[in-house]
């Protein structure tokens, strides 16, 4: 076995590890903590019914049905058609009339008004699926089955594997589209650098035959003539070289640049509207720029640090929107050490814009880099900031949880 073998074999040995298989075993854990759902005692059998039908429908489809060792609270992870999605029950509450224990007497001594209702559990489950697939930048799928009155969960159960056939199918399909895509580009730019290579050969080939012509000249003149040309060109480039210090013959890729980084800085000191204007010029110019004028020492710029930069001005300005946007596209676009570090950002917007749950998604995908393939002290110290804005949702269950995942990750990440 190659070294590269064993250690995919390691890798999926180790995650293997980390989850329990065996449908009994799953149900075991989740009879002994089912606090993950919000359902009553009373239809946890049914609960566990369900959770075995579903089981059973996946290894007819060589799915399996598995719970996380590493989590507090069991929940159920469905793997069909090489997808993993997160099982979840919901029990509907009814409105019922409130009764006190004692006639006349308030429950609590505090209370002015005796309620005349309250809610009780119902009986009625809802299945709540989403995908687990790490990350996602339109916050995962999701979808909701429930007992209706003409169908209970276990009837449904055929159409919910065919939503998840059609849902593997669908992204089956984009994979092809970004795969065939990808590889349009890559022949698109292999055949351009085809083509430049060409011309750079036919330059040179040129050049080398203008010169030995204008060496075996015997003639004066054409002496001459070689050097005036020779003299004319270096004085092309002695001008353009004395220009370039203007901004205004700058290439639209360095200007870019520069624009970028002059809104970062008017939005640090407060003046958002002239880092909006610099931030609109830095986009123009970007839009216009082309991949042959990009300079040596500025070849590490990209669309991922134009989009990263654009989300911090913006988010400072307070347009949480298109902050969110720019960001997302940034982390997207982004190599891995960096997503860790921008993960944090996106999370900030997320949250500005008072989404808890797409916040916790990205900050759980950097915290999960930083747990498996990168190292990076800045990124940590960024999701460790994110984590204090969530001091006053500290008892959400899902903040909890992510915050002592956080703390659990060394310190010389």
């Amino acid at each position: 076995m190659s070294g590269e073998d064993d250690t995919e074999w390691n890798r999926i040995r180790l995650a293997r590890s980390r989850v329990i298989t065996d449908v009994e075993d799953v149900l075991a854990a989740v009879t002994k903590d089912h606090s993950a759902f919000e359902i009553s005692e009373e239809v946890l059998p049914r609960v566990l019914a369900l959770i075995r039908l579903l089981a059973d429908q996946a290894h007819a489809r060589y799915g399996e049905i598995a719970v996380s060792k590493k989590r507090r609270q069991p929940r159920p992870l469905l793997t069909v058609h090489g997808r993993t999605y997160e099982v979840g029950f919901r029990e509907r509450q009814k409105q019922v009339r409130y009764v006190p224990k004692q006639p006349g007497r308030r429950t609590y001594d505090w209370q002015r008004v005796t309620p005349a209702q309250k809610f009780e559990p119902s009986g009625e489950l809802e299945l709540l699926v989403s995908e687990n697939s790490g990350y996602s930048y339109n916050y995962g799928w999701k979808k909701e089955w429930a007992d209706t009155a003409k169908k209970s969960l276990e009837e449904q159960i055929a159409s919910i594997f065919r939503a998840f056939k059609a849902r593997a199918e669908e992204q089956e399909r984009a994979r092809l589209e970004r795969e065939a895509e990808q590889r349009r580009l890559r022949e698109e730019r292999e055949r351009q650098e085809a083509e430049r290579r060409r011309l750079a050969a036919e330059r040179e080939e040129r050049e080398r035959r203008e010169w030995e012509a204008a060496v075996s000249a015997a003639s004066v003149k054409a002496v001459h003539a070689v050097r005036a040309e020779h003299f004319g060109t270096a004085l092309e480039q002695w001008r353009a070289a004395g220009e370039i210090r203007a901004p205004r013959t700058l290439s639209p890729y360095t200007q870019s640049f520069l624009y970028l980084h002059k809104a970062e800085a008017l939005s640090r000191d407060g003046d958002h509207a002239k880092a909006g204007t610099a931030l609109n010029r830095a986009v123009s110019h970007w839009e216009r720029h082309t991949t042959e004028e990009n300079p040596d020492w500025l070849n590490w710029f990209g669309e991922a640090q134009l989009k990263s930069t654009e989300g911090k001005v913006l988010l400072r300005s307070g347009q949480v929107e298109r902050a969110t946007g720019s960001l997302e596209t940034s982390v997207k676009s982004a190599a891995p050490r960096d997503k860790a570090v921008r993960s944090s950002r996106l999370a900030e917007a997320r949250l500005a814009g008072g989404d808890l749950d797409g916040a916790l998604d990205a900050a759980n995908y950097g915290t999960e880099l930083l747990e498996s393939s990168v190292s990076s002290v800045r990124a940590l110290d960024r999701l460790k900031e994110f984590s204090a804005h969530l001091e006053p949702r500290k008892s959400v269950p899902a903040v909890r949880e992510f915050r002592e995942r956080l703390q659990a990750v060394p310190v010389a990440a």
